[in-house]
């Protein structure tokens, strides 16, 4: 008997660096079952009709890889097909038979994207049934990736440029004309000239310094925020969100901070003042509140003390992005302990452990994510719990009321 599969997803973007979809990262809960190219048609059905889809994917798309085996089984497996794309692999054998099925597939209105695509004469029957074309653009020479597209373009498709990982890229495949954008570059630092950060950063720096100090009790930390209008406002929301903790409607900041105390307080204003700078798209906001979910639930999980201290990790593990300056730089601004310091810059000790395991099952690296031990089951309810959380955090506190 199969065990459930374990899913991540990874954000698609537009060019205003958007999220528009979802690439859903799957296995089976075999542990022969690596990749989605393993996965059976039953994880895939169980996958893309159960409630998590709605969770993972919200109203945007759905990405999911599939193989040649699969793609003649589609057709009848009562797939939901609403905002549902299918990637096929971008060398698949062409012939007759893969044509009719693609074909069969586009009347059944499926969107069809062929992934890791390279433009060859032989291959334009598949890319004149495809809505999309995914190219890999990493190592690949600006004037290169300029003629690809240039081939591309007359067949009418949406191009999207995978493995982005700088923001140097993503603005390099912008000009070139690419519509969609997969990879971390959102979550890594961009290259700046100052020697350092710009003032309302600094502020923000000073405030997680204080937020992150053991050493500043509730007291210090209700004064903080009753004095910063932001932040009063944000956590106002959050209070009264269902996913907070307290479950009662509160109607006045002071009310609020006492119900949350010191350690919700401590987060949630940390995630609001890293989220306060707009230079960075609001998936980073996002993906850094998974992060520290799912670090705390995996915590639990492991009957680790410091949970705590490992949502703060997760919290951190993106404030380089967010600032726009390396880790090892940041860390000496902020009173952090050597083990929280030896995680965020090594992946070292207990928490690094967990932090490794979290980015890990993120990028859909299963051995990394399973190296603490837990069951696929437990490391799939912790990451979807997480991201439910996240996203329930995202409408209360930072979308537009």
């Amino acid at each position: 008997m199969e065990s459930q599969p374990i899913v991540a997803r990874q954000p698609i973007f537009n060019a205003s660096t958007q999220v528009v979809a979802y690439e859903l990262l799957y296995r089976g809960g075999s542990a022969s079952d690596r990749s989605s190219a393993e996965a059976t048609p039953t994880v895939l059905l169980d996958l893309l009709t159960g409630w998590d889809l709605t969770k993972l994917v919200k109203s945007t798309h759905a990405f999911v890889n599939v193989t040649r085996d699969l793609l003649f089984q589609i057709p009848d497996a009562g797939l939901e097909v609403v905002r549902m794309v299918l990637e096929i692999p971008g060398d698949i054998e062409v012939d007759d038979e893969l044509l009719g099925v693609l074909d069969l597939l586009r009347a059944k209105d499926f969107n069809l994207a062929l992934d890791n695509f390279v433009y060859a004469e032989d291959r334009t029957a598949l890319l004149e049934r495809a809505h999309m074309v995914k190219v890999d653009v990493r190592g690949r020479h600006e004037a290169d990736l300029n003629a690809e597209v240039s081939r591309l373009r007359p067949y009418g498709v949406i191009l999207l440029a995978a493995k982005v990982e700088t923001p140097e890229t993503f603005q390099a495949c912008r000009r070139l004309g690419f519509d969609r954008f997969q990879g971390f570059f959102f979550a890594e630092p961009e290259s700046v000239a100052e020697e350092w950060v710009a003032p309302n950063k600094l502020q923000v720096m000073e405030l997680l310094a204080k937020l992150a100090d053991p050493a500043v009790g509730f007291d210090e930390l209700a004064e903080v925020v009753t004095n910063d209008a932001y932040l009063s406002y944000r956590l106002l929301r959050l209070v009264n969100s269902p996913a907070a903790p307290t479950r009662v409607h509160v109607d006045s900041l002071e009310r609020a901070l006492v119900l949350l105390g010191t350690r919700e307080l401590r987060i949630w204003a940390a995630w609001l003042s890293l989220a306060r700078t707009s230079d960075h798209p609001d998936e980073l906001n996002r993906q850094l509140m998974v992060r520290a979910r799912f670090c705390e639930n995996l915590g639990e999980q492991l009957q680790n003390e410091r949970t705590q201290t490992l949502l703060l990790l997760g919290l951190l593990s993106g404030v380089d992005a967010v600032m726009g300056r390396p880790m090892t730089e940041l860390v000496e601004r902020l009173p952090l302990s050597e083990p929280v310091r030896a995680a965020l810059l090594w992946r070292v000790g207990d928490l690094g452990a967990v932090l490794d395991a979290v980015l890990g099952y993120e990028c859909g690296d299963w051995q990394r994510a399973e190296a603490l031990g837990l069951a696929p089951e437990a490391l799939s309810a912790a990451y979807l719990n997480a991201v439910e959380q996240a996203d329930e955090l995202m409408r209360a506190a930072l979308e537009s009321p």
